[in-house]
């Protein structure tokens, strides 16, 4: 019972906090990176992860860049917005709303919505050192527009519901922030790898990670996390089987001594019997002797 209890309340939990951490880091960090991108062809529309209202407060640095494009990556419209400017989401739901060739709104679900007027169009968000000042993330990223995966730890963490219904939204490419964007310029291409290289390059990556379980604060990479997990998982069961077996081995020891101090014997007793029988019998001879010798001597006096 004691080991039961230790291992509801303390094993469990440091290796079920170590797999949070792991699945906590690759969800901000993936998101973050696929935030930062866009698929292509473009998503007509763009809809937030999380729930919003237009009465929230907003307070963000840097500048939006936002582009309408076609099907082929090209310019129709853009917009460079300075977050700073507006101090609600309603201010600026009603800033992305007036630029041409978009809507944008905050839906029944509380989901904030920016889409394409024209449903051969796409929508590009790209961030120009704009950063959420709340959640130090990046605009796309703070409402997850093109989040990989949902949850936050990893009892709930999964694909996004979005991409798991049509994988062609994945992120793969960057909306272009090198120079001024004009109708007709080219804003994304299917050949740029942007996104999925920095994705891979995820994986070898150092990373921060708090302490959590047997584990303390370190600086790593994922794979690297991920191994070490599971070599401390291992160890962990490792352990408690040589502890079992030895255990084992003290309990079964005891039983043996105390079944020699309290425990009847048959064939022990079986061969005593034999003995006492023969003892017996041989003491019973022995006064058969004697009786004869008294017989004797009584006969030879009278």
């Amino acid at each position: 019972l004691g080991a039961l209890v230790t291992l509801r309340d303390t094993t469990l939990p440091g290796e079920q906090a170590e797999l949070d951490a792991l699945a906590s880091a690759l969800i901000d960090q993936v998101n973050a990176i696929a935030n930062a991108g866009s698929a292509v062809p473009a998503p007509t529309t763009l809809t937030s992860a999380k729930a919003v209202s237009g009465a929230d407060a907003f307070s963000a640095s840097g500048t939006l860049r936002v582009a309408v494009v076609d099907a082929d990556g090209s310019t129709v419209s853009t917009a460079d917005i300075d977050l700073s400017a507006y101090s609600t989401l309603a201010d600026l739901v009603g800033a992305l709303d007036a630029m041409d060739g978009l809507s944008a709104s905050i839906g029944s679900d509380g989901k904030l919505s920016i889409t394409a007027d024209d449903s051969a169009n796409g929508v590009a968000l790209a961030d120009i050192g704009a950063a959420v000042v709340a959640a130090s993330q990046g605009f796309s990223d703070y409402f997850g527009f093109n989040d990989l995966f949902s949850g936050s730890t990893a009892a709930d963490i999964a694909v996004s519901s979005r991409l798991s219904g049509d994988y062609s939204l994945l992120a793969t490419a960057a909306l272009d922030t090198a120079s001024t964007l004009a109708a007709g310029d080219r804003a994304l291409s299917t050949s740029d790898s942007t996104t999925i290289d920095k994705l891979t390059a995820i994986l070898s990556g150092a990373l921060s990670f708090s302490a959590a379980g047997d584990q303390g604060a370190k600086t790593v990479t994922l794979s690297s996390y991920a191994a070490s997990f599971v070599s401390g998982a291992a160890t962990l069961v490792s352990n408690a089987s040589s502890s079992a077996a030895s255990a084992l081995s003290t309990y079964q020891a005891a039983t043996t001594r105390l079944q020699n101090a309290t425990a009847v014997n048959v064939d022990e007793e079986l061969a005593l019997l034999t003995t006492y029988q023969s003892q017996y019998e041989a003491n019973a001879q022995l006064v058969s002797m004697v009786q004869e010798l008294f017989d004797t001597l009584i006969q030879m006096v009278n």
